[in-house]
């Protein structure tokens, strides 16, 4: 008959048993593959389902991954690349919350998230200019101001002989525009994004890049959004009109409009050089701080004055209809 102390002792040597088995080696976690999947799934669809009218599944999912971190600069490319659809894509994207997702992650300052944000940006903004107010509001269009800046220091590669150096070239001039596209979207008629834009330089950016030799096609349409951005920049604000001239952007804009090789790129010129010398004062007028002396002020307006007949004496003679429309407008405003 069993007592309660052989009991006892009966688990206690089943104890010291159990003591004395090797340790159990931990599993390691291996990840789920769930994403991966999802991800591909979404590139199959991107290259054979594009076409079909369908909409693809994965979306809301793909924006989930933009949570991980180890999938996250695949989600962003893959998102670029289903934006490039058009209108319809980002009319999609959108639907399904894309907009929170790409926001905050312009916070981030790693490069290889940058460039995709970027063209993600630009194609929701030519869908929805609604979206520039979370922008501006939130300090995250300085993100594309620092972008600029990045690309304007580094150098243009055209020693590279390679089909990898052109490859290069081509995507910085295409994250060129891309930006310049966004900024000028988000400056043009908003007085708060034009100060935060020229407290952070962004004409010492647009100047350096159109102060670099033209390449002919291959940099005309960066040209375009360059002046194009310095027109938004500069539209009915003092303070940026007095920077410009100050920097030389104004002298720039001036220059292109006369002896750029491509005629849209001189309307475009011709466009940023009426919001410079000819259109009327808006709200910023009133607000910006008046910090120059009369006698600066007098010579700043004899130099626009200048540059304006400099300008518009070549644009009377162009073949160009754009151009002669552009500087109709540049005279009539």
């Amino acid at each position: 008959e069993e007592t309660p102390s052989s009991e006892g002792f009966g688990e206690l040597r089943g104890l010291r048993g159990l003591a004395t088995l090797p340790a159990a080696q931990p599993r390691p976690l291996e990840p789920s593959p769930f994403f991966e999947e999802q991800l591909t799934a979404f590139e199959v669809w991107l290259r054979f389902g594009a076409a079909a009218s369908s909409k693809p599944e994965q979306l809301p999912v793909v924006l989930q991954v933009l949570l991980s971190q180890a999938h996250r600069v695949r989600a962003l490319v893959l998102l670029r690349r289903f934006l490039e659809l058009g209108p319809r894509a980002a009319n999609l994207a959108l639907c399904v919350g894309i907009f929170p997702y790409v926001l905050k992650l312009l916070q981030s300052p790693a490069p290889e998230l940058r460039r995709p944000l970027v063209a993600i940006w630009a194609a929701l903004l030519a869908f929805d200019i609604s979206c520039r107010r979370d922008l501006v509001r939130d300090g995250a269009h300085l993100a594309f101001v620092a972008h600029l800046a990045q690309l304007a220091r580094e150098g243009d590669g055209e020693d590279s002989d390679d089909a990898d150096g052109d490859g290069l070239v081509k995507e910085r001039d295409e994250q060129r525009s891309l930006a310049a596209f966004v900024l000028a979207a988000v400056t043009r008629g908003d007085r708060g994004a034009r100060r935060a834009c020229l407290t952070n330089r962004l004409d010492a950016a647009l100047l350096d890049l159109l102060r670099r030799p033209a390449r002919g096609a291959a940099t005309a349409r960066l040209r375009r959004w360059l002046l194009l951005c310095c027109g938004a920049l500069c539209d009915g604000s003092v303070a940026a009109r007095r920077a410009a001239r100050r920097s030389g952007l104004a002298e720039a804009v001036a220059r292109a409009s006369a002896e750029d090789a491509d005629a849209a790129t001189r309307a475009c010129a011709l466009d940023a050089l009426g919001s410079l010398f000819f259109d009327d004062l808006g709200e910023d007028d009133a607000d910006d701080d008046d910090d120059g002396s009369p006698r600066e002020a007098d010579d700043g307006v004899e130099r626009d004055a200048v540059w304006a007949a400099r300008a518009l004496g070549p644009a009377a003679r162009d073949a160009s209809a754009f151009v002669w429309r552009e500087a109709a407008l540049c005279v009539a405003t």
